[in-house]
């Protein structure tokens, strides 16, 4: 089994996303376009920061170390 998210994700970014059909997509699934650009907007500062913090970790996994 796998997880698929997206930690990138940008207001900016989703309402691109919305604007070419992702609304409908939305809708389709019973969600509401504008709460979900509403949540991103009042998530993004500590989305952003969760992102970064996610990035950080992997690159200190020992494979990904750089041995001299």
């Amino acid at each position: 089994m796998g997880v698929q998210f997206h930690p990138e994700l940008t207001p900016e970014t989703l309402a691109a996303w919305l604007a070419h059909g992702g609304d409908t997509q939305a809708l389709q699934l019973g969600l509401s376009p504008e709460q979900l650009l509403l949540r991103t907007r009042e998530e993004s500062r500590d989305a952003r920061l969760r992102a970064n913090q996610l990035v950080d970790s992997f690159l200190e996994l020992p494979l990904l170390r750089h041995h001299s």
